[in-house]
């Protein structure tokens, strides 16, 4: 989801879901993801993604402005590499300039998580949260 929610184009497969699974891990959904993801689908989505560990498809995505667009499977790498052909051939100077407008735009919507490093050694101090994060990684230990 964090991945996804830092690019600026974002393009899906139908069968695509986005999850966070943080708090299943044991630890915060911190290090800016928050504001990032609080950016493309509004507070609401983004704490119950968060707090209830709520998946989301791909075509809720698009409706939510996280997905640029849904592409079939069989034409979703060749979509892919035409979009990213059709960026390629602009201008270099044109393209920085765009990138850091919509930048600072995206700023401008939601500030900057500032506490992130803070949280994080919070919860990695709480034996409660260890005892999740344990649990979680058992579950792909064989």
């Amino acid at each position: 989801m964090l991945l996804a929610a830092a690019c600026e184009l974002r393009y899906a497969a139908p069968d695509t879901t986005f999850y966070i699974p943080e708090l299943e891990m044991g630890v915060p959904f911190s290090l800016g993801g928050v504001s990032l993801v609080v950016r493309y689908i509004g507070l609401t989505r983004a704490a119950d993604m968060i707090l209830n560990g709520t998946k989301m498809d791909a075509v809720t995505a698009v409706a939510a402005g996280l997905v640029t667009e849904v592409v079939e499977d069989g034409e979703l790498a060749a979509h892919v590499d035409t979009i990213a052909r059709r960026v390629a051939a602009r201008p270099a100077a044109l393209l920085l300039a765009s990138l850091v407008s919509l930048g600072e735009a995206a700023r401008d919507l939601v500030p900057a998580d500032t506490v992130d490093l803070a949280t994080m050694q919070f919860a990695a101090d709480d034996p409660e949260a260890a005892a999740v994060a344990e649990a979680y990684a058992r579950r792909f230990r064989h």
